[in-house]
Formats: structure tokens, C-alpha cells, sequence
């Protein structure tokens, strides 16, 4: 941040991220962070605070907020839910001075008597009669897909709480202002007139900054309210979810998907907001566009020692719509049609029900676009191309499958997403 241009920015109304806020007598925050992924903290020692440093801990704060109903715990308790967690927060003037201060807290950490086992949760879905429909295929095809767990960011994210008497401005790149409002509100037991908040441009495409600023907001705030100072804090992003799909599909002679039995595993961190949602958008996107009456899922979510999850622009749908794209182009390699052909023939009619039971539109542009797509492509001739090589390698110890060139996939988004 330019503090020189920081009173200049303020004033004309023009900073231009969450940083900018504060001017130059802002506090600097830090965290101390659980060096394990699980165990017991017995006891924490901590020296003596100079006169212009604040800290806070777990005691001393309201211990979790809440988002979508789900309980997202602020600092570590006795027990410590996954590697990284914040023990404390302290903040000064001098960042150095903080970060030395923070190296001398002394814990006593007690590890776990017995591995831990992720918590898991599961929900079967069901309709119509998939071993019926798995007894008549013409045809049966599994894949196996794994879709590895994204790493939190290595960027910081920034919020800026601004104490002005009773009154905090919250600075921070969100989605949901109301949000940051409605818990920093509640982890300063203080009234929400009193609570203001200013958002900056979120990352493109991204849902990300939906939950996790309104725990760094609380955390801010709780800080500026001790030090009765404005505070500046950076924490790490979240990474996303991953996930584990087995896929089995009966096929009819026409090559149609006659039934799906499909077992998956999402993989993600300790606490997961809005992981309902989350579930039912995957199993959107495992369905994409293909008409299915028959079917058996059952779908986990595993929690694992990690960070907190957030998700794409998707919400979910991206990572079952992957799964079941890779699906649907083995389904369409190994139909008697061309890929392209398989493709149009397996569209649903506009204005009846497909996969869940959603009702595409009467205006439903997909068999445009996928014309327009394999012109512009020339994919049928580089599919069948690659077919032709692949098919005459017997002589290679393996065939080229990880490198397959161009590829083709169609998928409906809808709408009522968590965004567009």
C-alpha cells in the first residue's frame, strides 16, 4: 500500500482495494497459527504485551460465527481442528514487533491418543429401477475419476476494520456484505447500526470471497474494539473441494443412457459452508443435459483435518459436471455414431424433464451452439483421425489415452445459482 496516497484516495471516494483503508496509524494483525492438524492444547503462555500491542484469543472471543447456519469457529478451542487454525490474533503498530512477540508464545500441545477419522456424511438418492434397466443394456461402461482438492491460495486476502468512535467500517473484498455485517455485529455483542461495510471488486468468476471475509471481519473487529484502534489483518484463501467418482452407466442400442449408478466421495476441509447446496449442484452436474430415468447415486462429503472449504463459480457443479462429461465422451467414443451425432441424439426434447427432473426452455440453444462448435472445430475429422492412430499402435507398450487433443462436452447451468 502507498501511504502517502492513502488520505488522498479516502477523501475523493477512489481506494481501489480493501489495503488502501485505515491510513497510517492502522494496527497491524497477525495470527498464531496450530502447528499440528489435531490435538489437545493444554495450556498457552503468553509474554507480556507492550503498551501499544493488543491480542485476543479464543477465551476472549465468541468463539464461532455463523454462515448459512453453520457454526465457522474464529480462533482454536482446547481442540484443534486442522492444520493452521488460528490460536490468536495480535496486533500492533509494527508488524515486526508483532510477529517477535508471537514467537514467544509458549503452547503445550497434546497429540491425539488415536488416528482421527475424517467425518463423513452420506445421502442415497434414487428413481426408477437401475438394476432392471442394468439387466436389458446393451452396453455397460465405468469410469473412475478423481478430481484432486485445490490448495488454499497462496495470495493473502485483506480486510480493514475502521473504528470511528462506536462506529466500524469494515473494508473487504465480498460478495455478501450482509453477512460481514450481521457477525461482526454479533462478535461485538454491539448493534448493526453501528456496523457499516465496503466492498471491493470480488475475484472474476469466482465464490470465494461469499463466507470466509466475514470471519476475518470478526477477527479485525474484535482486535480494533480491544486496541480502540483501526486494524489491518491478511489471512489465506481457502482452497476448494475435490472428489472421488465411480460411474456406471447402462446403455441402450440406441446408445441412450438407459440408467446411472454412480458412488462418489467429495473431499473437503474441517468445516464447509453451504456443503447442501454444494452436494446438490454436483449431482446437477454429474446429470449435465442427458435424459436419465433410472438411477442410483450415493454421494459423501468427507471432512478431513484441513482448512475450510469455499468454492467455485459453480458451487459444485463444476466438479460433477466434469465427472460426468468425462463420462458422457466415453459413452459417446464407444456409441455406433460419431461423437457429434451421439451428442445431438442425446439431448433432451425443450420443454420435458431431463436428469433431477429440471424442464429445459422452449428457446433451448444448445443444438446451435454444438453445430457452431463442431464446424468451427473441424472435431469430427480430428476425432476420428485420432481414432485411426490410436487403433493402429499395437506396437507401442501403451496407448496415447493422456493425450487426447481436442475435446467436446454440453452442459445446462440453469439458473437459481449461487452465481452466473
Amino acid at each position: 500500500m502507498d501511504e502517502s496516497r492513502t488520505l488522498s484516495e479516502k477523501m475523493s471516494g477512489r481506494l481501489k482495494q480493501p489495503g488502501d483503508a485505515g491510513g497510517k496509524r492502522v494496527l497491524n494483525g497477525r495470527f498464531l497459527k496450530a502447528p499440528s492438524a489435531a490435538g489437545r492444547i493444554e495450556s498457552i503462555e503468553l509474554p507480556e504485551l507492550p503498551p501499544d500491542m493488543v491480542c485476543i484469543t479464543g477465551k476472549n472471543s465468541p468463539g464461532k460465527t455463523r454462515f448459512a447456519g453453520v457454526p465457522m469457529p474464529l480462533f482454536t478451542g482446547k481442540n484443534i481442528l486442522w492444520d493452521g487454525q488460528p490460536v490468536l490474533a495480535a496486533a500492533g503498530p509494527d508488524t515486526r514487533e508483532v510477529d517477535e512477540w508471537i514467537s514467544r508464545v509458549k503452547m503445550e500441545i497434546t497429540p491425539p491418543t488415536e488416528n482421527t477419522e475424517p467425518l463423513v456424511s452420506e445421502k442415497l438418492i434414487e428413481k426408477g429401477s437401475a438394476v432392471e434397466a442394468f439387466s436389458k443394456a446393451f452396453q455397460v461402461i465405468e469410469e473412475n475419476i478423481e478430481i484432486p482438492q485445490t490448495h488454499p491460495s497462496s495470495a493473502d486476502q485483506t480486510v480493514v476494520c475502521v473504528k470511528d468512535g462506536a462506529n466500524y467500517t469494515i473494508h473487504a473484498a465480498s460478495s455478501w456484505p450482509g453477512s460481514i455485517r450481521q457477525n461482526v455485529s454479533t462478535a461485538l455483542k454491539t448493534d448493526k447500526k453501528n456496523i457499516h461495510v465496503r466492498t471491493y471488486p470480488v475475484s472474476p468468476g469466482s465464490n470465494k470471497e461469499l463466507w470466509f471475509p466475514a470471519v476475518t471481519a470478526c477477527q479485525a473487529a474484535l482486535l480494533s474494539q480491544r486496541a480502540k484502534k483501526s486494524v489491518r489483518i491478511n489471512s489465506t484463501v481457502p482452497g476448494s473441494p475435490g472428489g472421488k467418482f465411480h460411474i456406471r452407466g447402462a446403455i441402450d442400442t440406441e446408445g441412450k443412457i438407459a440408467a446411472l449408478e454412480i458412488i462418489f466421495t467429495i473431499f473437503c476441509g474441517a468445516v464447509f459452508p453451504l456443503e447442501e447446496e454444494f452436494f446438490e449442484r454436483v449431482l446437477l452436474g454429474l446429470f449435465s443435459i442427458y435424459p436419465c430415468r433410472n438411477y442410483s447415486i450415493l454421494g459423501r462429503i468427507s471432512h478431513g483435518a484441513s482448512p475450510p472449504s469455499t468454492f467455485g463459480p459453480g458451487a459444485g457443479f463444476e466438479l460433477g459436471f466434469l465427472a460426468g462429461e468425462l463420462f458422457a465422451s466415453c459413452v459417446a467414443e464407444h456409441s455406433l455414431s460419431t461423437p457429434g451425432g451421439w451428442y445431438r441424439e442425446s439431448f433432451p426434447v425443450p420443454g420435458q424433464a431431463f436428469g433431477p427432473g429440471i424442464v429445459l426452455p422452449k428457446d433451448f440453444p444448445m443444438k446451435e451452439m454444438l453445430n457452431t462448435a463442431l464446424n468451427l472445430s473441424d472435431f469430427e475429422r480430428k476425432s476420428a483421425s485420432f481414432e485411426q492412430i490410436r487403433l493402429s499402435r499395437h506396437h507401442l507398450g501403451s496407448e496415447p489415452e493422456s493425450y487426447r487433443g481436442i475435446g467436446l462436452s454440453c452442459g445446462w447451468f440453469g439458473n437459481g445459482f449461487l452465481s452466473s
